[in-house]
């Protein structure tokens, strides 16, 4: 099962910040909540901070928000309040246009919010801000900080006064840019510190929301703003005791749930099974598994406890033994931020219709995009669109000889985004050559390079549009460039750690377009004894598959050349129409195995325990079989083996080999007299040259040894 982005009827809203329309589902902060309101309402700049996920961003905007808004429609001459975020975009252009972006953004957004609604203090506040002329982006005669303060001044002209929330200021300061940008942050600081300074907009205030790590680099406004330190409120993580109510009041209020504090007691000793440092009452971040951890097992509990046709969704005793029996080991919450994604992805098949072979690419894709949105350190990174759509995709666009250099693949996308990309621009090569850059669906489509590039880039865009969609990613625009960052830092390690697990998987493998070359499998058991497994048309060169078990599996038309079988345990499969030129089998046991119509030029069977296997119609010209253990029956029909090597060859009871209207000139066959050994070929000369062992072999003074 995999967890949904977000449930309307859960009581809880899952691993995302709270909004402003889940206010009535928001406790805990009451205390909070009224020093927030007195500072705004007595201090032209207010400073919040917190660790990162302690709830900054959900008390503002499912408290302190609503409540300013309802004091305005008491008429309260605060003036309205606007919301600022995803500052992603700052590296394109300066911070006061910037700002002026981001107030437009809000505004613009409230405008399509309040259409339809009761005339009320919301709507004509906005109508008049709407109106306020935005300054033009290009402005060679005055200097981008007095057009900023002339715009906020208007701004507030208009209403009569203007609240502006900063939330995750953070990234106004550069955080998720790279290396420390000091000019950008003096810049920011001048331009705050001209907002809320002696000579700012007389009726303006300013909320600044950060993390607590960045407060320090707040110390030149203490220049500005008097009393600076006394401005500064810390949101500590919320207590456990405080945990728990606001928990249960959340699942009390929805009505249509059960939850007691002896089974929540349950859920937060099995959050702490992290095998982390920290305890839960000191985590900021268990708060985001927290909730990723309840919704999990409300979702789990409606679909597995609760009767058919029952409203309410009772999480008892019962139903977590239930649960908890289906999932043994620790590390919940981690895990159900994984689920998380899973379900994020799936709902996102449902609901663009995309077919399964792009779904899986997709997949594939967001795989690696994972590394790219988030630091070492766990911090979320900002990225234009087209550079994360890059970073995702060019390993598959070189395998597939396209040009991938970083100007040209951010060039690429925003044609492809735009309509006007039709044609990628890739190295030629022969058919034969162009066609082994080419895998699975992209062979059984017919496609050529042109079209699988096109499909790969197609898929990283839709990636994103799945991530945001799903409240994992933050996309923000400005003119034509596009940002992205993750919504929250705890998305980060959760995205990682899913990630990992998928590359390199079967499914990640078989979802590639493009041919696969030198990779190591992370393979585990493959097919099942119910039902059988069809993988066609890869390219798989020079790869790597071990200690993986094969069951009723069929490959058929694949290019597996060089690839590399170690330890591994084959059962009831067949290969069909194969090229396995240059591979290697190199331990493990096959049993009911067939070869029909394969390529198998010097291919490498060394040390295996054969059971009942077959070759059909295949050509094995300079294969080597060594040191194989036959435990039943082994079949070569109409097979070619000239100049084949089968040596040491061993056999139990009822192990027999035949070769059957089988070419094994110039072989070397050590036990070709052997009475285990059935000659069934009646062709004249088909035996010619045909040795059981090498004149003179005693005489070498180094013997080679197998392996």
């Amino acid at each position: 099962m995999v967890l949904s982005s977000r449930r309307l009827d859960c009581p809880w809203p899952g691993p995302i910040p709270y909004k402003e329309e889940d206010e009535p589902r928001f406790f805990g902060r009451d205390e909070e909540l009224e020093q927030l309101l007195f500072s705004i309402s007595t201090h032209r700049l207010s400073i919040v901070t917190a660790l990162s996920g302690v709830g900054k961003s959900s008390l503002l905007q499912a408290a302190v928000v609503p409540n300013l808004r309802r004091g305005r429609e008491k008429g309260s001459e605060l003036g309205p309040v606007l919301v600022l975020r995803n500052w992603g975009l700052l590296s394109s252009g300066s911070p006061e246009r910037m700002f002026i972006f981001a107030i437009r953004r809000e505004i613009e957004r409230l405008t399509e919010r309040v259409q339809g609604e009761n005339e009320s203090q919301l709507r004509r506040d906005i109508s008049a801000l709407a109106r306020v002329p935005v300054p033009p982006e290009q402005d060679e005669t005055r200097l981008p900080i007095d057009i900023l303060l002339d715009y906020v001044a208007d701004l507030c002209n208009a209403v009569g006064g203007l609240i502006l929330i900063v939330d995750q200021a953070e990234e106004l300061l550069g955080s998720g840019l790279g290396p420390p940008n000091r000019a950008l942050e003096e810049s920011v600081l001048h331009m705050i510190g001209e907002l809320v300074g002696a000579d700012g907009p007389p009726r303006l205030r300013v909320m600044l929301s950060l993390r607590e790590e960045y407060q320090a680099r707040l110390k030149p406004l203490g220049g500005v703003v008097a009393g600076l330190e006394k401005r500064i409120f810390r949101l500590d993580p919320m207590a456990q005791a405080t945990t728990r109510q606001v928990i249960l009041e959340s699942a009390q209020v929805a009505g249509h749930s059960a939850l007691q504090e002896e089974e929540l007691s349950s859920i937060l000793s099995w959050l702490s099974e992290t095998g982390e440092a920290h305890a839960f009452e000191s985590s900021a971040v268990d708060l985001l598994r927290l909730q990723a951890l309840l919704v999990y097992i409300f979702e789990w509990t409606a679909k597995n406890v609760a009767a058919a046709g029952e409203q309410a969704v009772v999480i008892d005793a019962a139903a977590l033994s239930r649960f908890r029996e289906a999932h043994p080991g620790g590390n919940l919450g981690q895990h159900c931020l994984e689920y998380y994604l899973e379900g994020i992805l799936t709902e996102g098949d449902s609901r663009s219709g995309n077919d399964g072979m792009t779904s899986e690419l997709i997949r594939r894709t967001v795989a690696r995009m994972a590394p790219w949105l988030s630091s070492p350190g766990g911090f979320k990174r900002h990225l234009e669109e087209s550079e994360l759509v890059g970073n995702a995709v060019r390993e598959d666009l070189e395998a597939l000889g396209v040009n991938a250099k970083s100007d040209d693949l951010r060039l690429a996308v925003d044609h492809l985004r735009s309509g006007t990309l039709q044609v990628m621009d890739f190295e030629p090569g022969s058919e034969f050559e162009l066609k082994t850059r080419l895998s699975g669906p992209a062979i059984a489509l017919g496609w050529g390079i042109n079209e699988a590039s096109l499909q790969v880039l197609r898929c990283g865009l839709q990636a994103i549009e799945a991530l945001e969609r799903g409240e994992v990613l933050k996309v923000g625009q400005w003119g034509r460039v596009r940002a992205c960052e993750l919504v929250h830092d705890g998305f980060g390690p959760a995205l990682i750690g899913w990630a990992d697990k998928q590359r390199g998987t079967l499914r990640d493998t078989l979802a590639s377009v493009v041919s696969r070359r030198g990779e190591t499998f992370r393979w585990h058991d493959i097919g099942s004894d119910r039902e059988s497994l069809l993988i066609a048309n890869v390219c798989w060169l020079g790869c790597n598959i071990s200690r993986t078990t094969l069951k009723r599996t069929v490959f058929r038309q694949c290019i597996l050349s060089g690839t590399i079988f170690t330890d591994c345990h084959i059962e009831d499969c067949l290969f069909e129409d194969c090229d396995l030129n240059g591979c290697v089998f190199r331990g493990g046991a096959w049993s009911n195995v067939t070869w029909q119509r394969c390529e198998g030029a010097s291919t490498l069977f060394d040390g295996l325990e054969w059971s009942d296997a077959a070759f059909e119609s295949s050509v094995l010209t300079g294969a080597t079989m060594i040191g194989l253990d036959l435990a039943g029956k082994v079949r070569f029909e109409d097979c070619r083996l000239t100049f084949a090597q089968i040596l040491e060859i061993g056999h139990r009871d009822g192990g027999r080999l035949e070769l059957s209207e089988s070419d094994v000139r110039h072989s070397l066959f050590h036990d070709k007299d052997a009475s285990w050994v059935d000659w069934r070929i009646a062709a004249n000369g088909w035996r010619e040259g045909l040795v059981g062992d090498v004149p003179g072999a005693e005489d070498f003074p180094v013997k080679m040894k197998r392996g």
